[in-house]
């Protein structure tokens, strides 16, 4: 006789015949693969020999149920295990699944860098090493802001998302953990980022504000003055030897990015008379840990034009944490805050390579 079909066989012909009828995101897809292949072991066991007859099931059974290779089910079954354990990675947010498994290699990177931040942390005995690491705070900069008294703050660079979706612009895909901000959304969390600032900074100080120029210009422009600040519309410039573009037939490579730099009060540059052009190389691609980290001697000589040994200051994007360290070499005090841990343990042993160098 017939023997009866039990509830996990059902799930796994229902999900198999969805493989074939609906129309999915490669998200949905590898997630479904990875149920297929789950419920398949859970009905039969995991395959223990390698032989086709042996009892059991294994990824080349699956690939076999679906009509796929079995490398591809491998490939596929690795990438919806990230998915779901590092949601942090944003794997699934990807344009396409080829994007998504190029993301996926620096998985392992961030793995180790976390590994090794850890160990490192735990034998930090130099007391500048444990301030700079306590400076670089994981959280909402409005949460850190918040708390921060009014007029009490002397400097304030912004480096934020520049709501044109990195992820796509950039094509070497190290933007892993970067968290941007929606374009619909943006131009109401810099006005608010600017009204906070304008808050906490005492009269007779300064505020920086990099932006994307397209399309982010004139609003950038219009919150900083309606938050307050005084400023003209000739932004500072990072002038860079050579340039990059994604259409090299249509566009000129861009070789410079742009800040504004805004006053509460009447503040005076710290280099009076210098001008508006920082001219300093990247930091090279097979360094970075950070995809828009900037070079330190280029934060250096940005924080000591607009602001003096002693002052406070912060930093509501840390980043890399270049920001953290150019202030400490500048002898200003700098706190900053990020959103994604993994930022934080690149610039912690970027901290150890200082302190190596120094020692």
């Amino acid at each position: 006789y017939d023997q009866p079909i039990s509830e996990l066989d059902l799930r796994s012909i229902e999900l198999a015949e969805n493989f074939d009828r609906k129309s999915m995101s490669y998200a949905e897809e590898v997630a479904l693969l990875a149920e297929i292949d789950s419920l398949q072991t859970q009905i039969h066991g995991v395959k223990i020999l390698r032989t086709s007859d042996a009892p059991g099931w294994s990824q080349a059974d699956t690939a076999k149920l679906l009509s796929k290779s079995p490398s591809t089910v491998a490939k596929d079954l690795k990438l919806a295990k990230a998915i779901q354990s590092h949601p942090e990675l944003q794997l699934d947010k990807c344009k396409n699944k080829a994007e998504a498994f190029k993301r996926l290699k620096n998985v392992g990177k961030v793995l180790l860098n976390e590994a090794n931040a850890k160990a490192y942390s735990s034998t930090i005995s130099d007391g500048v090493i444990k301030k700079l690491s306590a400076s670089y705070i994981i959280g909402d900069c409005f949460d850190t802001m918040a708390k921060l008294p009014s007029n009490s703050l002397d400097f304030i660079e912004i480096d934020p998302p520049y709501a044109i979706d990195l992820h796509h612009v950039k094509k070497d895909n190290d933007c892993v953990g970067y968290n941007e901000i929606p374009a619909k959304e943006y131009s109401e969390f810099m006005l608010k980022l600017f009204n906070e600032s304008y808050r906490i900074l005492r009269e007779g100080s300064w505020l920086i504000c990099w932006f994307a120029a397209d399309p982010w210009f004139e609003t950038i422009a219009k919150h900083l003055k309606s938050s307050g600040f005084k400023m003209n519309l000739i932004p500072g410039i990072w002038a860079k030897p050579s340039g990059q573009t994604a259409a090299p037939e249509t566009y000129l490579g861009n070789a410079y990015e742009m800040f504004f730099y805004c006053r509460k009060g009447k503040a005076k540059l710290n280099k009076p008379g210098r001008t508006n052009i920082f001219s300093f190389s990247p930091v090279p691609h097979t360094t970075k840990y950070h995809p828009t980290q900037r070079p330190l001697p280029l934060m250096e000589e940005i924080y000591s034009t607009f602001t003096h040994p002693g002052a406070n200051g912060f930093i509501p994007f840390a980043g890399s944490g270049v920001g953290l360290i150019a202030g400490h070499n500048k002898k200003i005090n700098m706190i900053g805050t990020d959103l994604t841990p993994q930022y934080k343990d690149g610039y912690i042993l970027q901290l150890k390579e200082v302190l190596d160098g120094n020692s």
